[in-house]
């Protein structure tokens, strides 16, 4: 996927306020501010939607669970540990 310069900006902005806890809907706002822009942030939103979704399958995809899981590979920490 090629982003244009200001798809990648408006797409670093949009994660950092995700990342700092704001709400999709604050960023939007805030993005559409500063952009002057809404079908732009618009279109950044639909671009961080479609990433996280193909992270999250890809992820699900190699996970081990259900009925194919065995016990956990890591339990925690243990009194056997060596640092």
């Amino acid at each position: 996927m090629q982003l244009t310069p200001q798809e990648e900006v408006l797409l670093d902005m949009l994660e950092r306020a995700l990342r700092d806890g704001r709400s999709i809907e604050e960023a939007r706002r805030t993005l559409t501010i500063a952009s002057q822009n809404p079908a732009l942030v618009e279109n950044v939103i639909q671009i961080h939607l479609d990433i996280a979704l193909a992270t999250r399958t890809i992820a699900l995809s190699h996970a081990i669970g259900g009925s194919d899981a065995t016990s956990a590979w890591y339990t925690g920490p243990s009194e056997d540990d060596l640092y």
